[in-house]
């Protein structure tokens, strides 16, 4: 199952807001594995369906075919409005658009690996390693100052504590 989610989304030419909805989708109990007591309350399942929730809130605001370039123009009051749509925090909001920056670059890693002839990961250990490795290939400008000022905003937080 893994194995034919990674391929899917080497396939796909464009990452996009259903894109993600559908990984969300394929990675969370379903069918007869939600009917078994306890599956459909982990935590995991929990959080999962708020991140469906937030997508579904920016979906309805900018639309399934968004890409992040879409996303980043989603300001403090469309967030807002997500956030009274979804009734979840502009926080909540917030982490699944790292979510889906995440798997964007994810998506640009296996795209770059599928164009190169090189095989894909078939394991989540050999994804993280591939992401890794691959990722300052793949990400613009952008996305480098972007995740270079949340490693600072993180190493801030681990001395105030």
């Amino acid at each position: 199952k893994y194995r034919e989610q990674i391929q899917s989304m080497a396939n796909s030419e464009k990452w996009t807001l259903k894109n993600f909805s559908d990984q969300l989708d394929a990675a969370t109990p379903s069918g007869w594995r939600s009917k078994i007591p306890g599956m459909s309350n982990t935590q995991e399942a929990q959080a999962a369906k708020q991140t469906q929730t937030v997508i579904s809130g920016i979906i309805d605001e900018i639309g399934e075919d968004a890409s992040m370039q879409e996303i980043d123009t989603l300001g403090r009051k469309g967030k807002l409005r997500v956030s009274l749509k979804s009734g979840l925090e502009v926080q909540d909001i917030n982490i699944m658009i790292q979510q889906f920056k995440s798997m964007e670059i994810m998506h640009k890693v296996l795209r770059q690996r599928k164009s190169e002839g090189k095989p894909l990961p078939d394991t989540e250990d050999g994804m993280m390693a591939l992401v890794q490795g691959y990722s300052a290939k793949v990400m613009t400008k952008a996305q480098r100052k972007d995740l270079q000022e949340r490693r600072m905003k993180k190493m801030k937080g681990v001395g105030r504590r």
